[in-house]
C-alpha cells in the first residue's frame, strides 16, 4: 500500500521508513507543536529526496560533467570535515610521553 502518492509516482511505507533517517530528529523538543513541525518537516525532506534521486535517476544526470563535478567537491567536503572533526578532538597525553 502506498505511504503517499505524487505526481509522478507513489512511495510504500516500507520504502519510506527505508529512506527515513531519524537521525534528522533531534531529542528533545519545547512542546508537542514543535515535535510535530520538525517531524513534518524531515518527512518532507524524505519524500523530496526520494523523488528528486528517482527522477535523476531517470534522467540518468548522474552522469553527467555538472554532476560529477558536484559530487567531487561534496566528497571533498566530506572529507575535510571527517578530518577536521578528527583532528581537532582533544589529545590524551600521560606524563610518560610528555
Amino acid at each position: 500500500a502506498p505511504f503517499t502518492t505524487f505526481k509522478g509516482g507513489q512511495i510504500s511505507i516500507a520504502a519510506f521508513l527505508k529512506e527515513f533517517d531519524p537521525s534528522r530528529m533531534r531529542v528533545g523538543y519545547n512542546g508537542k507543536t514543535e515535535f510535530l513541525d520538525i517531524l513534518n518537516n524531515t518527512v518532507a525532506i524524505t519524500l523530496r529526496d526520494h523523488f528528486l534521486r528517482r527522477e535523476a535517476e531517470r534522467q540518468q544526470l548522474q552522469q553527467t560533467p555538472a554532476v560529477q563535478q558536484e559530487l567531487a567537491l561534496w566528497r571533498d567536503k566530506w572529507v575535510y570535515n571527517a578530518t577536521r572533526t578528527h583532528f581537532s578532538l582533544p589529545a590524551q597525553v600521560d606524563s610518560a610521553e610528555a
